[in-house]
Protein backbone atom coordinates (compact mmCIF):
# COMPACT_ATOMS: atom_id res chain seq x y z
CA UNK A 1 0.00 0.00 0.00
CA UNK A 2 1.32 3.64 -1.10
CA UNK A 3 1.77 6.07 1.53
CA UNK A 4 -0.57 8.17 0.32
CA UNK A 5 -3.43 5.64 0.64
CA UNK A 6 -2.59 4.89 3.96
CA UNK A 7 -2.69 8.70 4.94
CA UNK A 8 -6.10 9.01 3.17
CA UNK A 9 -7.32 6.12 5.14
CA UNK A 10 -6.44 7.11 8.56
CA UNK A 11 -8.20 10.50 7.95
CA UNK A 12 -11.54 8.74 6.23
CA UNK A 13 -12.86 7.29 9.96
CA UNK A 14 -16.19 8.10 11.45
CA UNK A 15 -14.85 10.17 13.99
CA UNK A 16 -13.63 12.95 11.57
CA UNK A 17 -15.61 14.72 9.93
CA UNK A 18 -14.93 16.18 6.34
CA UNK A 19 -15.86 19.85 5.18
CA UNK A 20 -15.59 21.27 1.78
CA UNK A 21 -14.46 24.84 1.36
CA UNK A 22 -13.94 24.68 -2.19
CA UNK A 23 -12.57 22.62 -4.91
CA UNK A 24 -9.72 20.64 -3.65
CA UNK A 25 -9.49 22.27 -0.40
CA UNK A 26 -11.40 20.31 2.64
CA UNK A 27 -11.01 21.09 6.08
CA UNK A 28 -10.82 17.73 8.49
CA UNK A 29 -12.40 18.22 11.87
CA UNK A 30 -11.33 15.91 14.96
CA UNK A 31 -13.88 15.33 17.57
CA UNK A 32 -12.21 18.08 19.47
CA UNK A 33 -13.03 20.62 17.19
CA UNK A 34 -9.18 21.22 15.95
CA UNK A 35 -8.97 21.03 11.88
CA UNK A 36 -6.53 20.73 9.11
CA UNK A 37 -6.55 22.00 5.68
CA UNK A 38 -5.80 19.26 3.53
CA UNK A 39 -5.15 20.12 0.00
CA UNK A 40 -6.11 17.96 -3.11
CA UNK A 41 -6.51 14.92 -0.71
CA UNK A 42 -2.93 14.76 0.07
CA UNK A 43 -1.83 14.26 -4.07
CA UNK A 44 0.45 16.10 -6.00
CA UNK A 45 -0.24 19.77 -5.65
CA UNK A 46 1.21 20.95 -8.34
CA UNK A 47 -0.43 18.88 -10.58
CA UNK A 48 -3.88 18.71 -8.85
CA UNK A 49 -4.18 22.10 -8.07
CA UNK A 50 -2.52 23.88 -10.12
CA UNK A 51 -4.24 26.68 -12.17
CA UNK A 52 -1.11 27.14 -14.91
CA UNK A 53 -1.76 24.83 -18.00
CA UNK A 54 -0.33 21.66 -18.50
CA UNK A 55 1.29 22.87 -21.24
CA UNK A 56 3.34 25.71 -19.42
CA UNK A 57 4.43 22.58 -17.31
CA UNK A 58 5.38 20.91 -19.76
CA UNK A 59 7.92 23.55 -20.81
CA UNK A 60 9.36 24.02 -17.34
CA UNK A 61 9.42 20.21 -16.72
CA UNK A 62 11.51 20.03 -20.34
CA UNK A 63 13.62 22.90 -19.20
CA UNK A 64 14.75 20.90 -15.83
CA UNK A 65 15.10 17.84 -17.56
CA UNK A 66 17.38 19.49 -19.92
CA UNK A 67 19.49 20.95 -17.30
CA UNK A 68 19.59 18.23 -15.43
CA UNK A 69 21.31 16.57 -17.87
CA UNK A 70 23.81 19.39 -18.92
CA UNK A 71 24.56 19.07 -15.14
CA UNK A 72 25.33 15.45 -15.18
CA UNK A 73 27.29 15.37 -18.42
CA UNK A 74 29.17 18.34 -17.16
CA UNK A 75 33.02 17.81 -16.75
CA UNK A 76 34.02 17.94 -12.83
CA UNK A 77 34.58 21.63 -12.38
CA UNK A 78 32.59 23.34 -14.97
CA UNK A 79 29.65 24.35 -12.27
CA UNK A 80 30.46 25.63 -9.28
CA UNK A 81 27.60 25.29 -6.25
CA UNK A 82 25.92 28.96 -7.46
CA UNK A 83 23.51 30.01 -9.46
CA UNK A 84 23.21 30.05 -13.21
CA UNK A 85 21.02 31.89 -15.68
CA UNK A 86 20.16 29.31 -18.29
CA UNK A 87 21.39 29.74 -22.03
CA UNK A 88 18.70 31.17 -24.33
CA UNK A 89 19.79 28.73 -26.56
CA UNK A 90 18.45 26.18 -24.39
CA UNK A 91 15.21 28.08 -23.86
CA UNK A 92 14.75 28.70 -27.35
CA UNK A 93 15.42 24.48 -28.01
CA UNK A 94 12.35 23.99 -25.63
CA UNK A 95 10.16 25.92 -27.03
CA UNK A 96 10.98 25.19 -30.48
CA UNK A 97 9.77 21.27 -29.15
CA UNK A 98 6.53 22.58 -28.10
CA UNK A 99 5.48 24.11 -31.55
CA UNK A 100 3.80 21.67 -32.83
CA UNK A 101 1.07 21.83 -30.16
CA UNK A 102 0.14 24.66 -31.83
CA UNK A 103 0.83 23.70 -35.40
CA UNK A 104 3.51 26.28 -35.77
CA UNK A 105 6.79 25.69 -37.75
CA UNK A 106 9.87 27.78 -38.04
CA UNK A 107 11.83 28.66 -40.66
CA UNK A 108 15.33 30.03 -41.12
CA UNK A 109 16.91 33.02 -41.46
CA UNK A 110 18.30 33.70 -44.61
CA UNK A 111 21.83 35.67 -44.46
CA UNK A 112 20.18 38.72 -45.27
CA UNK A 113 18.06 38.27 -41.97
CA UNK A 114 20.81 37.86 -39.80
CA UNK A 115 23.05 40.15 -41.21
CA UNK A 116 19.92 42.61 -41.02
CA UNK A 117 19.04 41.44 -37.39
CA UNK A 118 22.89 40.94 -36.21
CA UNK A 119 21.80 37.51 -35.09
CA UNK A 120 23.39 34.17 -35.69
CA UNK A 121 21.32 31.72 -38.09
CA UNK A 122 21.18 29.32 -35.38
CA UNK A 123 20.49 31.55 -32.23
CA UNK A 124 20.15 32.14 -29.77
CA UNK A 125 17.62 35.17 -31.27
CA UNK A 126 16.94 37.19 -28.63
CA UNK A 127 19.97 40.28 -27.30
CA UNK A 128 21.83 39.65 -24.68
CA UNK A 129 20.30 41.93 -22.59
CA UNK A 130 16.37 40.53 -22.91
CA UNK A 131 16.08 37.97 -19.84
CA UNK A 132 13.07 34.92 -20.49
Amino acid sequence: MFLLDVFQASLRTPELTWERVRSQVDHVIWPDGKRIVLLAEGRLLNLSCSTVPTFVLSITATTQALALIELYNAPEGRYKQDVYLLPKKMDEYVASLHLPTFDAHLTELTDEQAKYLGLNKNGPFKPNYYRY
